[in-house]
């Protein structure tokens, strides 16, 4: 997992520029999740990744997750994670 940076590049023909990031995707926990210790809030996942791959490369287990929302819609638990995109983890929640 690394934190990525914006490059800037220009092509010579143009002389115009461009910025580049690399495939980040910001990462949200929420209530008890939130406090979880050494967890990243921007992760460097190259390309695309599944949703179970991800969870588990947060050290997230099974029970620990009970909602997931993917730039603001629900998740199902094999959507797949893209750059730029906003993940939300919400846990199991009792009550009624």
């Amino acid at each position: 997992m690394q934190l990525s940076q914006e490059r800037a590049f220009a092509r010579p023909r143009d002389n115009v520029f461009f910025y580049r990031r690399n495939s980040m995707i910001e990462i949200e926990f929420n209530l008890w999740l939130a406090e979880r210790k050494n967890c990243p809030r921007t992760l460097d996942i190259g390309e695309s990744i599944d949703m179970p791959r991800l969870e588990s490369m947060l050290g997230l287990k099974p029970g620990d997750v009970g909602m997931v929302l993917v730039n603001g819609a629900w998740a199902r638990p094999d959507s797949v994670i893209n750059d730029g995109d906003r993940v939300q983890f919400f846990p199991y929640m009792d009550g009624g």
